[in-house]
């Protein structure tokens, strides 16, 4: 059975409590007011997961053991 699940986050190192499976770190680039809205949605052993942030960043991602990621880049801010 699927579950969805929806943060707003207004702190970059909060990002770090929304995903269990991997250790992560935001760096915003930019002065601003920052928001990330992630939305996920978790299916026995798959996990999806769309992330909007209001700020350009640089992110670091640690997939912890076990686990696999694949990422892909929906939108371009060109």
């Amino acid at each position: 059975m699927a579950f969805p699940r929806v943060f707003h986050l207004d702190d970059p190192s909060a990002c770090r409590t929304v995903f269990p499976f991997a250790d992560i770190e935001l760096f915003p680039t930019a002065k601003g007011s920052f928001h990330a809205a992630i939305t996920q949605i978790g299916m026995n052993r798959v996990w999806m997961h769309r992330i909007q942030i209001s700020l350009p960043e640089i992110n670091t991602v640690a997939v912890r053991p076990g686990h696999r990621s694949i990422g892909f880049l929906t939108e371009s801010n060109l």
